[in-house]
């Protein structure tokens, strides 16, 4: 006579593998927040530490075939599963427009200059700056980004990048048009960045970066 499965059991075991497929589903959806600039022409990396040895402190990934590829591996590590965030209770994930508090009291989009940029994404002790460069000839439309509904003209990045400890934390990008950097260009004096801030863990980044460093100041 065959034995009755109890109905607990059969509940247990399809909770139980419920959330198996949940756990293998959360970890293979990926958050690449750095996808959308994989197609830099150049990248600009500026340090604090070895200025002395490199030549305005700062040198160019693209030079080096290794090096270049161990950046665009290490910018692909700045993302994330799903269920990386899961587990750190991290449920917003960006692009989003940095807000402050005006002089009203109001919650409103902060806008800075190209060079109030810049100095926000100095390199320090402990980081560096990436200037990505995007490719825009002969003064053609440059790239677009999105965030919400709002589309952003640009053909330079900036970023600051240092350790996260393994942790998903906001990271401020810049985006802007090279041109509007030009003191002789009347619409330059107007012209405003809005930051936007996305999740990424820079820790692998951060780590290659000083490794590409050590390569050029040996």
């Amino acid at each position: 006579m065959k034995k009755k499965v109890k109905i607990p059991v059969i509940v247990v075991s399809s909770v139980v593998g419920a959330l198996l497929i949940a756990v293998i589903v959360l970890c293979s959806v990926s958050v690449r927040p750095l996808k959308p600039f994989m197609d830099y022409e150049t990248v600009y990396v500026y340090t604090s530490g070895t200025e002395e040895k490199l030549p305005d402190g700062q040198f160019r990934a693209d030079l080096d075939g290794v090096n270049r590829e161990k950046l665009n591996k290490n910018l692909k590590k700045a993302g994330f599963s799903v269920m990386h965030a899961t587990l750190e209770f991290v449920g917003s994930y960006g692009p989003k427009f940095v807000k402050e508090t005006n002089d009203e009291g109001e919650r409103v989009y902060k806008e800075v200059t190209v060079a109030q940029a810049r100095a926000a994404c100095a390199a320090g002790e402990s980081s560096y700056m990436l200037e990505f460069v995007f490719e825009n000839p002969n003064g053609q439309t440059p790239k677009t980004f999105k965030v919400g509904k709002t589309e952003i003209k640009y053909d330079r990045m900036l970023m600051n990048a240092h350790t996260t400890n393994g942790e998903l934390q906001w990271v401020t990008v810049y985006l802007f048009e090279k041109k509007m950097e030009d003191a002789n260009n009347p619409d330059a004096k107007e012209y405003r960045i809005r930051p936007i801030r996305m999740r990424m863990n820079t820790s692998p980044l951060y780590i290659a970066l000083g490794e590409i460093a050590a390569d050029y100041t040996a």
